[in-house]
């Protein structure tokens, strides 16, 4: 899983995934790319790692790898991302790309399409409602196209009580409580 950070903390938020996923998985190695953005190679089900990523509080999208190279993704489509669109909507979006993300989305978005059409198989652009949205990270010289499974929300996690029946109402930030929970390494039932 490939996971975007806030940049609320310097620590906070890598010592969070790391601590919620080992919690799942003992064996999940998680790996700085940049201060913002973590791989996380685990053992779990795809729908279990998709679950804690909605769980974290300090991260802001997760995805699921599905190729990465040091070759750009517009020379070698492989068939795993081409089965991820075929016969749906999709769009691409660019990260850490710079000036260049903009050409480098509609190159990606059109081989996808030339290499679907060419085998028979059809898919269409969506910028408005897309089913899947890929991801296209450049890191390490390496680019990583994923597959964007969520955005954690923080609407979720409530908002601090505006009315408490005293005079200076003294409440954590609800971000941050639950942050501190997913660092306990608690898992469900405990």
């Amino acid at each position: 899983m490939l996971l975007s950070l806030s940049g609320e903390h310097p620590n906070l938020p890598s010592t969070e995934v790391l601590k919620l996923f080992s919690a799942f998985d003992p064996g999940a190695v998680v790996d700085a790319l940049n201060p913002r953005l973590l791989l996380v190679d685990t053992s779990l089900d795809l729908d279990v790692g998709s679950m804690l990523c909605r769980r974290l509080a300090l991260t802001r999208e997760a995805s699921q790898v599905i190729q990465a190279s040091n070759i750009p993704p517009v020379d070698c489509l492989q068939k795993e991302l081409l089965n991820q669109v075929e016969g749906r909507s999709f769009l691409v979006r660019t990260r850490g790309m710079g000036p260049d993300g903009p050409a480098m989305e509609a190159e990606m978005g059109a081989g996808i399409l030339r290499d679907l059409r060419s085998g028979g198989m059809d898919a269409w652009v969506s910028l408005e409602d897309p089913e899947v949205v890929l991801l296209l990270t450049r890191s390490r010289g390496e680019y990583i196209v994923s597959r964007l499974l969520n955005r954690p929300g923080r609407s979720a996690f409530g908002g601090k009580k505006g009315s408490l029946p005293f005079k200076q109402p003294v409440s954590i930030d609800p971000v941050l409580a639950r942050a501190m929970v997913n660092l306990s390494g608690l898992t469900p039932g405990e």
